[in-house]
């Protein structure tokens, strides 16, 4: 095959992508769009397909960047206009096609035009459609409901009042046909445990999380007459009689043999009487599988009635089966019948509030590519349609391939608008079944080779293994888990130029299955969790030991918390290992929508709103009293508390008598109440941060390290957020506003504050899909990871249309029945392969060390064929002869024991006494040994770093929390030209460290502080040996700044100052946060804002290049002066009363202070 005819990139041709983990799927999408439109597609006319609103904007954004890149690089240019000659010439085949459009001319037009880019989520496209066509998408609907107009989707809260009025109203139709004897209803009834009629909401909820598949099938089997496949078509009990006649004589055969006289003549006599219920009650047939007890016939005897014995015993089994097959199919279409009429009452709802749901849009989108009367609309969808590009295809679910089935197939085919520049209509098919692990999503993996088998004939194969994230240590490993499965490929790590991109080093860790004694009080959960915070403890305690590869350098940095990752299949655990990693001082942060009402200074905050509406709240009070905020001590406070506790006016009471005290909490607690009912709640809360000084005090060390207070900080300003939009649901009265936060604290659904990832991450691996961490433990791997569905199965009926199956629960199902064993067989088939992506999933997110552990729980809950342990602990000894499996040399674990209990001592000796498997590349496998063989690897370390170049000439700066919407704004442009030459020599994470010792030397030099400048160097950049002939020159000019006349004056004259300053304020309708390097009151009521700058510029020395012009030049381009001036705008939001704010930036290497202008007026 021609080398272009198999690459991706060709637009002349259709493809189907396979893209494992890594592989680079969104560079392929980019490039595939770029080729295209190069080809002489309009951008117009190219669809672009994904998921989520996340992954559409990157999408959008790499496209442009990479157009940028193309118009900037002439090398790029050649080898693009090279690439797309060969597919050119490969593809004509004596077909006249217009010449592809050059990349100098390409990239240009492409930018142009990004306004055209038809970059949308599924659901974002669907709603178009229904928007634009709502007559052909919604033909159920009355005229006023397809009126056109702005189309409405329920929020999350309409949608559950609407859940609620729909149950109460079936609640009602159930009790009228109950009433009325009809038999569906009575059938309902009686599967539910105790006649509980709410107990079937949970009935309901099954189907319900099945929508758009039960309404697919609806469609699909409307012969039968549903989605629910009955499994037997008479709903008769079995003949009883029919069922003696069968066994009568073989049962007697039986029966004379029995010793026993009165059982005998008892079996006898229920055979004489055809009395199937009088024979089960002589016990002749056990109670658990309806055999010939072996108490009563056994031995020789047995054997000698093998033959009647088995027709007995075949028949009985097959009468029982039937007759549980008709209660299934009984009870099936009872549960089904009440879905279909919640279904209706809802649907007929929610068409009264004129809204509709995500799961209505896809719906739509069917009924528009389906429906007889929408030929109209499908031949404006072709006319505007001639490439679609589907990313992530493996999420997609049944209903969502029918959709763009209908679309594209006519496409390729050659339907439709003929395309007027020569270039056929194309289909672009990204995923990878491997990681479809949205089950509960409706997704299905399947669609993946339903749409490979269908469009064989127009798709080509283009499968991708070559990772770009993952070093082959891991991938070794990777392949070894998965071997036996003969469809996986291979994996290996991307080489560019012959250079791996991500170099062979790391390391696996599979930790011992945590087992506890029967009669043990440990917790499994407990000692699994204490073992995995010890052993990233130690990892992070030797952090240089663990080299850290940085993509966007080249270069090496040691490991450090923000670069690790737990994940787990389910949240159930992850409190207690957040729980454990804090004992150990290992800064973390859960991911998930939850755990933010936890965390101590949203708790505390939370408590003074309550006690500001509720000043009787004396627990209230008491939480902020003792908090950070309110430093009271147990001693002064708890006396006043019990003296004043049932007295009226208690809470101000306690406040006035540590005011006595000189407490300046009360005195604000005092100022704050007086403000409550004449300000909203968000302002009383901005009031109360800035009085009480939160910011600062949620981030001294003695509460949280670094990464943690960077969380608080933002968890704060998330609160005051969240205030606003309660405030926004019309709750502007502190009260009802209260009570509905403690509601979502009970609910838990909340998650922390987003922001960059500081400290270990802890989130499922569903939330982990599309990311990538250095470092990635896997826990809890020794419970069940899948369980069977309670009441349902899909599968299909005997004419292969899709549809549902009642299973029931183990003692409603029949045990020899060979259709109902295939149906319940395919349903846990289908949750163990679920559970084999999430496992992957959960492995390829590791960039280079991957941690395993789990414990074995004392009752297994769900399929025990999907505990992943003991394959993973068991692949380890599989890997390449190159990975030599040894025991893991503890250093530390010893020490463990007294971090935190019995749970800490049973993880100690775990670690201590028990093999702990592991195996690392050939070079990082040196750094677990000792003291000698780590000099060694440091050796390896350094001459690795003289080697690699980088690949940005752009060095990073200190990082400086700017307003968000300043961010937002610059992170998907392009990257444009600088208009000054940077300093190239200095590694960009060196330059990001040498500004932070920069930062902290002005802080502490402006505020009176001793700095050891030195003991800085070491503590931010000793651990790096090639950085050390920087030393001398870095420590100088920090030397230097702190002498400089302009600095030195600043300081001498200020009346006063604050370094290191958060501000949040809300300006119209956003919320403005950040961080002044330096606040300064030069003379009382004037103020100037000082933001520090540590960028290095190329010719530090040449004045005649670095004028204030070009100076203020570079800051516009890199943002710097709209962000000061959002500062000074929060300034004087501070301090309405100032007669003057001005601001200045100020460059640390060249010590030369720019004034800003703030353009606004005091």
């Amino acid at each position: 095959m021609h080398m272009t005819a198999a690459n991706p990139q060709n637009p002349y041709a259709s493809f189907l992508v396979a893209a494992s983990a890594g592989s680079g799927k969104t560079f392929q999408l980019s490039q595939r769009f770029l080729h295209l439109v190069s080809a002489g597609a309009s951008p117009a006319s190219v669809l672009t397909v994904t998921f989520t609103k996340k992954a559409a904007g990157e999408m959008r954004a790499r496209i442009l960047a990479e157009a940028a890149d193309l118009l900037a690089k002439p090398e790029k240019q050649r080898s693009f206009d090279e690439r797309m000659r060969q597919f050119y010439d490969a593809s004509s085949g004596g077909k006249r096609r217009p010449p592809p459009i050059p990349a100098a001319e390409l990239a240009p037009r492409l930018l142009a035009s990004s306004q055209l880019l038809r970059i949308s989520t599924i659901d974002s496209l669907f709603l178009e459609w229904v928007s634009k066509f709502p007559f052909e998408a919604r033909p159920d609907a009355s005229p006023d409901e397809r009126s056109g107009g702005p189309t409405t989707l329920l929020d999350p809260d309409s949608s559950q009042k609407l859940d609620a009025q729909a149950w109460r109203a079936t609640g009602e139709l159930l009790m009228r046909a109950l009433t009325k004897g009809e038999p569906w209803a009575d059938d309902l009834l009686s599967s539910v445990p105790d006649g509980g009629v709410l107990a079937l909401q949970r009935y309901l909820g099954a189907l319900d999380r099945q929508d758009t598949y039960v309404w697919y099938s609806e469609r699909l089997a409307a012969a039968r007459g549903g989605a629910f496949i009955p499994w037997i078509d008479t709903v008769a009990d079995p003949s009883e009689a029919q069922l003696m006649a069968t066994i009568t004589d073989a049962m007697r055969a039986v029966a004379l043999s029995i010793s026993n006289e009165v059982r005998r003549q008892a079996v006898l006599e229920a055979l004489a009487a055809a009395d199937f219920g009088a024979l089960l009650a002589t016990e002749l047939l056990t109670k658990a599988d309806l055999k010939i007890s072996a108490r009563y016939i056994k031995g020789a005897k047995r054997d000698a009635l093998l033959q009647p014995i088995s027709v007995v015993e075949t028949a009985v089994r097959q009468h029982v089966d039937e007759r549980q097959l008709i209660h299934l199919t009984r009870i099936g279409t009872s549960h089904y019948q009440l879905y279909r009429i919640y279904r209706a009452l809802r649907e007929n709802l929610k068409h009264q509030s004129g809204a509709l749901e995500f799961r209505d849009l896809v719906k739509g989108g069917f009924e528009l590519l389906h429906g007889a009367a929408s030929a109209g609309a499908r031949f404006l969808l072709a006319h505007t349609i001639q490439h679609v590009l589907l990313d992530e295809f493996q999420d997609t679910s049944r209903l969502q391939w029918a959709v763009f089935d209908e679309l594209i197939t006519p496409m390729l085919a050659g339907e439709g608008i003929d395309s007027t520049n020569g270039l056929a209509p194309s289909v672009f098919i990204v995923g990878d079944s491997k990681q479809s692990i949205y089950g509960f999503r409706e997704a299905d993996p399947a669609v993946m080779d339903d749409a490979r088998t269908k469009l064989s004939a127009s798709l080509r194969d283009a499968p991708l293994t070559a990772s770009f994230r993952t070093a082959q240590v891991v991938l070794d490993y990777v392949n070894a888990v998965f071997r036996q499965d003969e469809s996986f490929p291979p994996h290996h790590t991307a080489a560019v130029d012959d250079k791996l991109w991500v170099p062979d080093d790391g390391c696996v860790l599979v930790l011992p299955l945590v087992t506890v004694a029967k009669d043990s009080d440990l917790e499994p959960a407990m000692v699994e969790a204490d073992m995995l915070a010890a052993t990233l403890a130690e990892i992070l305690a030797t952090g240089h030991e663990y080299p850290v590869f940085d993509k966007a350098s080249g270069g090496y940095r040691p490991l450090v918390a923000s670069d690790c990752c737990i994940l787990y299949r389910s949240s159930t655990h992850a409190a207690i290992v957040e729980a454990a990693l804090r004992r150990r001082s290992v800064a973390c942060q859960r991911e998930e929508e939850r755990g933010f009402f936890a965390r101590t200074e949203v708790r505390d905050l939370a408590a003074l709103l309550r006690f500001l509406a509720l000043p009787t709240d004396l627990v209230a009070l008491a939480t902020v009293l003792r908090s950070p905020i309110g430093g009271v001590s147990d001693a002064a406070m708890l006396p006043l508390i019990a003296q004043f506790k049932g007295q009226e006016l208690a809470g101000d009471r306690i406040t006035a008598q540590l005011e006595a005290q000189g407490f300046a909490v009360a005195t604000t607690l005092k100022k704050l109440r007086r403000l409550a009912g004449r300000m909203l709640p968000h302002e009383l809360l901005l009031e109360a941060l800035r009085q009480l000084g939160a910011f600062a005090a949620y981030s001294h060390p003695s509460l949280y390290q670094d990464e943690d207070a960077d969380l608080a900080r933002r968890n704060l300003v998330r609160l005051v957020e969240l205030v606003m939009m309660l405030e926004d649901q019309d709750l502007v009265n502190l009260v009802p506003l209260v009570e509905r936060l403690e509601d979502m604290a009970q609910s838990d659904d909340f998650g922390n504050a987003a922001g960059r990832r500081c400290g270990v991450t802890l989130m499922t691996i569903h939330k982990a899909k599309g990311l990538e961490f250095p470092l990635v433990a896997v826990m809890d791997t020794g419970r069940p990871w899948g369980q069977r569905d309670s009441y349902w199965a899909q599968g299909v009926d005997d004419e292969q249309s899709p549809g549902l199956y009642y299973v029931g629960t183990s003692t409603e199902q029949p045990q020899a029945d060979a259709q109902f064993r295939q149906v319940l067989e395919a349903t846990e088939t289908s949750v163990g392969a679920e559970c084999e992506r999430l496992l992957y999933v959960a492995l390829t997110r590791a960039r280079q060390y991957l941690l395993i552990s789990g414990h074995a729980p004392a009752r297994i809950k769900g399929l025990a064929s999907t505990v992943v342990y003991p394959r993973l602990a068991e692949a380890i000894h599989h890997g390449p002869d190159s990975r030599t499996t040894r025991p893991y040399r503890w250093r530390q674990a010893n020490q463990t024991s007294a971090a935190s209990g019995a749970a800490a001592a049973a993880a100690a000796e775990l670690l201590s006494y028990q093999e702990t498997s592991h195996w690392s590349s050939v070079a990082a496998a040196l750094t677990l040994a000792g003291p000698d063989v780590r000099r060694s690897n440091s050796d390896r370390l350094t001459s690795t770093l003289d080697q690699l170049v980088a690949r940005t000439d752009v060095p990073r700066e200190v990082t400086i929390v700017a307003p968000s919407r300043h961010e937002a704004d610059r992170g998907a442009s392009a990257t444009t030209r600088l208009p000054l030459r940077l300093e190239a020599q200095m590694e960009p994470k060196m330059a990001a460290l040498v500004g932070t010792l920069t930062h902290r030397a002005l802080e502490a030099y402006m505020n009176g502080s001793q700095f050891d400048s030195m003991a800085a160097w070491q503590t931010l950049l000793g651990h790096v040996k090639t950085w050390a002939k920087w030393r001398d020159a870095i420590l100088s000019e920090v030397a230097a700044i702190t002498e400089d006349p302009w600095i030195t004056a600043l300081r001498s004259s200020t009346v006063r100052l604050a370094t290191e300053l958060p501000v949040v304020y809300k300006r119209g309708a956003e919320l403005v946060t950040g961080s002044l390097d330096l606040l300064a009151e030069t003379t009382p009521g004037r103020f100037l804002v000082v933001d520090y700058k540590t960028t290095r510029f190329a010719t530090p020395g040449d004045s005649a290049s670095l004028t204030d012009t070009v100076l203020e030049a570079f800051c516009s381009e890199r943002g710097y002066l709209e962000q000061v001036r959002t500062y000074g705008t929060a300034v004087r939001a501070l301090y309405p009363e100032a007669a003057e704010i001005r601001a200045c930036i100020y460059f640390t290497q060249i010590r030369r202070p720019l004034a800003v202008n703030l353009e606004f007026r005091i």
